[in-house]
């Protein structure tokens, strides 16, 4: 089973792409992407700003976290590689923050997923993805 870590972030509970919006639709991505995932390794960030980095955000650092260092759940250690994001924007406003992130990932091996990229699927593991990815990201900065 590949585990993989999910963050949501809405700023407001009246927004469209509610949590519970965001997180069905991540449930249907690791069903057709052969991914798992377990409620320790869910966190969502409800009514933060995408003004502030993930970095700072409580449960973007809980992600970031998990990432870095696994965790030990019912005697077994999971080390996710996989994050799991329902659209770029919930990753921040800042193009440089959004492309920092990215960087940081590529740089660990991990692998991020966009499930509504401009309406495509996104995954950086995959070297045609991360082109776009990088592309795009470089072409806001």
């Amino acid at each position: 089973m590949k585990h993989a870590v999910l963050y949501t972030r809405c700023s407001t509970d009246k927004q469209e792409n509610s949590i519970a919006v965001q997180q069905a639709k991540l449930a249907a991505h690791l069903a057709a992407n052969g991914l798992v995932t377990r409620p320790e390794l869910t966190f969502d960030d409800e009514d933060v700003s995408g003004r502030i980095p993930i970095w700072k955000r409580k449960g973007g650092k809980q992600a970031v976290d998990i990432l870095r260092n696994g965790i030990h759940l019912d005697g077994e250690f999971i080390h996710p590689k996989d994050i799991v994001i329902t659209r770029v924007d919930r990753l921040g406003r800042s193009a440089k923050d959004v492309l920092e992130f990215f960087e940081w990932t590529q740089q660990y091996g991990y692998t991020l997923h966009l499930v509504d990229f401009g309406g495509m699927n996104l995954n950086s593991g995959d070297p045609m993805g991360a082109i776009i990815f990088k592309m795009l990201l470089t072409l806001l900065g």
